[in-house]
């Protein structure tokens, strides 16, 4: 009888154990906080006052009509909408697939609502640091600043209600303060450029952001992620040296 009694008390001590170390790991995990989500990540910019220029009026309104949303403005008390984009697969250098191929740095952000009111776009200022395949039909000098157009962004209106515009699909939008290669097409009558694909260089290496390269990085077909930046801007010039020689 004795005998039982300290099989059963160990057996107790051994389930007590055991319910304090899963009590303990769930308590853990329950700390540990859940990835950001976009809407967390995005900057929010408030509105930006109206031009006064006339030029600057119609080129407000011509930037705003490369964007429309889905046929619903947006009310005054604010709200968020989001679109997944199933992005066409491109080549990691769409060299061919671009007016122009720039390395630059993100010099400023600014979102503005499209001009039907149904969607944000974000326009950055990249300032060019090299012009690695030009735009034939308006040649970029280096050292200017450029007009680069993102769709999506966040907007505090006049009210402090916040409206929101996330696109999923596209990768993230370009970082103010950050240095990337745009591969770039261009509109004339917005006089901007828009997103083909970048990638970032950090830290002296190339890192994707289009979630195709992403994925073939984490597969382990991707070397060009984490290429030096120096070998990496070599390969991007000689490939737009290939597809602009005859």
């Amino acid at each position: 009888m004795a005998n039982r009694l300290s099989i059963l008390r160990s057996a107790l001590a051994v389930w007590l154990s055991f319910l304090g170390t899963a009590s303990s790991r769930a308590q853990s995990e329950s700390q540990i906080p859940p990835p950001p989500s976009e809407a967390d990540t995005q900057p929010i910019y408030n509105v930006a006052p109206e031009p006064s220029d006339p030029w600057e009026v119609a080129l407000r309104r011509e930037r705003g009509n490369l964007f429309h949303g889905d046929g619903f403005p947006y009310p005054p008390s604010g709200g968020g909408k989001n679109v997944n984009m199933d992005m066409l697969s491109l080549q990691p250098f769409p060299v061919s697939k671009s007016d122009a191929v720039i390395l630059g740095d993100v010099e400023s952000g600014q979102a503005y609502l499209s001009t039907d009111g149904c969607e944000v776009y974000t326009e950055f200022k990249v300032r060019v640091q090299e012009v690695i395949k030009d735009n034939g039909r308006l040649p970029i000098p280096e050292g200017i600043d450029i007009s680069v157009l993102s769709e999506g962004g966040a907007l505090k209106l006049v009210s402090r209600a916040v409206i929101r515009y996330i696109v999923s699909g596209l990768g993230a939008a370009p970082e103010v303060g950050s240095r990337y290669v745009f591969f770039l097409t261009y509109n004339k009558s917005a006089d901007s450029y828009l997103i083909v694909k970048i990638w970032e260089l950090r830290d002296r290496q190339a890192v994707p952001v289009n979630p195709e390269d992403i994925a073939r990085r984490d597969k382990g077909k991707n070397h060009y992620a984490r290429m030096s930046d120096a070998e990496f801007l070599d390969q991007i010039r000689e490939a737009a040296a290939t597809i602009s020689s005859p």
